[in-house]
């Protein structure tokens, strides 16, 4: 599993984390954007504060308390019946995260800026994707993104949650594949 350092900061504090690649954007892909287990929209009050407790709480219990308060929200249930490999290699990855950076990423999820407005400025072929079990960036939110951006795609792949290119490699693959065949210069 591939990962990126990113700088996080949140409140004016920085801190390097590494992100696993199948969290993140998945990028600009010469001109062409593809976004995967994201979302646009704000938390409600409700979440924002909830996702602040997390941290703390991941700061007080550790790693492996968080593992299993997000693990069920990751994976679609699918996968968390059927498919124990996947299920490790989940486990394996979020094992390599340090509280800290565990907290850090709750924090700057609740304090982000709404991205609904700057989706309307996006001039390029996009992708929106994500899987049909995505708890943290559901179905819906994908298509409220996906009609923001003009000429949008959106796909979402069966059997997947928020870790879609993790539980459906092959299906994550082809769509982006396709994607970027058909906007190929």
């Amino acid at each position: 599993m591939a990962f990126h350092r990113i700088t996080l900061t949140v409140n004016g504090e920085s801190e390097q984390v590494d992100v696993p690649s199948n969290l993140t954007l998945l990028g600009l892909l010469r001109e062409k954007l593809a976004l995967t287990g994201t979302k646009a929209s704000l938390d409600s009050e409700e979440a924002r504060l909830g996702r602040l407790r997390n941290a703390e709480e991941i700061l007080e219990h550790g790693p492996r308390w968080a593992i299993e308060q997000l693990l069920p929200r990751m994976l679609s249930p699918h996968t968390m019946r059927s498919r124990p490999e996947v299920v490790e290699q989940a486990l394996e990855t979020m094992r390599a995260s340090a509280a800290q950076g565990m907290a850090a990423m709750q924090r700057g999820m609740a304090e982000r800026a709404a991205s609904i407005p700057p989706l309307a400025a996006i001039d390029v072929p996009t992708l929106v994707l994500g899987g049909e079990d995505d708890a943290p960036s559901p179905v819906s939110e994908l298509e409220r993104m996906a009609h923001g951006i003009r000429g949008a795609e959106w796909k979402i792949i069966p059997r997947a949650g928020h870790l879609a290119a993790l539980e459906q490699p092959e299906a994550v693959g082809i769509a982006v594949r396709d994607f970027l065949e058909r906007h190929a210069r």
